[in-house]
């Protein structure tokens, strides 16, 4: 489909479809942490804990490429309103579990659903915008609706689950899966697929197999011996190598190798997963340290991811009206020395720092963010072919998502070694100052990895 096919009304409409799920999205993750307790109280659950937080995550990394392919074989819009229906009616069942067991099995269903919804809509972008500047300023509003949702969800969370209960968590996200599933029916229009492509069911099965595996390892990498360590690497690296082979053979690959060789793709790629290396670390740590170190209570500590929202939002808006004077290199660049000045502040902070200050360095954090994603996200679908742009979108959030995960159990298992049972304050700060150095080593070498990208 191009993207003249469609007026103005019919892409801003079918874009607020495409943003509500992105929304609801941050929604369902904020407002559930605050939930958390009061399901696992009620449910008897406390023991199921860890596989409830994972099982979202899970089922997100293991579909997300699968959902690419989907979008090639019966059309992106369709697969996009099977996301959000496979959703809505996930959310409806954790709306009534009645035991811990229920509610796993709809969290997974509702992983499924979401890696559909946070996925193919940059795909949907790519086609309703095919000029790149026009499709990075249409994802500073993806990233601006999801600080939105990271603000409001943990206030909107514990008004509800303190006024209705934790069922209407689940419940209030319907409403919004059915008005985004209604506007991108009516006014997204998209042509039909004249020649359906082959399905890869075996590639697809080792694929999904293979990223459930690794998902499995870096997830509990800190509580595994060296022989589940060892037993688990070597099937990664014989798996993915009869995964390599099988794919070079196949017509219609569901992991094309040429979209691996392309390392202007795979370096951009990079420099993504290298900055939510930092993200993430923030997102768990910065309320630790006002928590731990500083002695707030768990409400102050949660606060000082406001400041970095407030930026990414702030950002994305501000950088979108230099998105075309200004190269993605030097917007990225931008970034850069934003996030630069943010993981500094936290790496060298000393112990008796301010919770403002932590506040502040979330802010830098965001604008940092709000320059780099809607530029490099853009850059790497320019990168390749247009009959790869689903499988090399979906493939990129599968790879941010496994490198997120292996930085936070990297995280987890430094500070534990730093701590390791001895609850002191001088402890915890000596956890959190080498977190925070690996962070800023991560973001150095996306830095770098900026300067190299373009030259390829």
């Amino acid at each position: 489909m191009k993207g003249n096919t469609m007026t103005k009304i019919q892409k801003r409409l079918s874009m607020i479809a495409l943003l509500l799920a992105n929304f609801i999205g941050g929604l369902d993750t904020t407002m559930l942490n605050t939930a958390l307790p009061q399901i696992i109280k009620d449910l008897n659950g406390i023991n199921q804990l860890g596989l409830l937080t994972s099982m979202l995550l899970f089922f997100i990394a293991m579909t997300t490429v699968l959902w690419g392919k989907l979008g090639e074989v019966i059309g992106n819009k369709k697969a996009f309103q099977l996301s959000i229906l496979i959703f809505a009616i996930a959310s409806i069942l954790g709306g009534f579990s009645v035991n811990i067991w229920m509610m796993v099995f709809a969290r997974g269903l509702m992983g499924i659903g979401i890696g559909g919804m946070i996925s193919i809509p940059f795909v949907i972008y790519a086609k309703l915008f095919p000029d790149a500047k026009e499709r990075a300023v249409a994802l500073g509003w993806v990233t601006a609706f999801y600080g939105v949702a990271s603000i409001l969800g943990p206030i909107v969370g514990g008004f509800v689950v303190d006024v209705l209960g934790w069922s209407w968590i689940f419940f209030s996200l319907v409403p919004f899966s059915v008005v985004s599933l209604v506007l991108i029916q009516i006014f997204y229009k998209e042509t039909v697929i004249s020649q359906k492509p082959r399905v890869d069911y075996i590639g697809s099965g080792l694929l999904v197999i293979i990223s459930g595996v690794i998902l499995y390892w870096i997830s509990n990498l800190p509580k595994l011996n060296i022989f589940m360590n060892s037993l688990l690497a070597m099937f990664v690296i014989v798996s993915g190598y009869m995964l390599w082979k099988l794919e070079k053979k196949e017509t219609e690959p569901i992991l094309p190798i040429s979209l691996l060789k392309n390392m202007s793709y795979i370096t951009k790629n990079l420099i993504m997963v290298l900055v939510y290396a930092f993200a993430i670390g923030y997102s768990i740590y910065a309320p630790m340290w006002a928590q731990v170190v500083l002695g707030t209570s768990a409400t102050m500590a949660g606060g000082t991811q406001i400041f970095s929202s407030i930026a990414v939002m702030l950002a994305t808006r501000f950088s979108s009206k230099f998105i075309s004077k200004w190269s993605f290199e030097k917007l990225i660049n931008i970034g850069f020395i934003a996030m630069s000045v943010s993981v500094f502040m936290m790496a060298f902070a000393p112990i008796g720092v301010s919770y403002y200050y932590i506040s502040i360095s979330g802010a830098f954090l965001g604008v940092g963010h709000g320059f780099i994603f809607p530029s490099a996200q853009v850059a790497f679908q320019e990168v390749v072919p247009k009959e790869q742009l689903n499988i090399a979108t979906t493939f990129s959030l599968l790879l941010r998502t496994l490198g997120q995960t292996l930085m936070a159990s990297i995280y987890g298992l430094v500070y534990a070694s730093q701590v390791n049972g001895i609850n002191s304050i001088e402890h915890s700060y000596q956890g959190l100052h080498i977190i925070f150095i690996i962070a800023a080593v991560s973001v150095i070498f996306g830095w770098v990895m900026n300067k190299i990208t373009w030259k390829l």
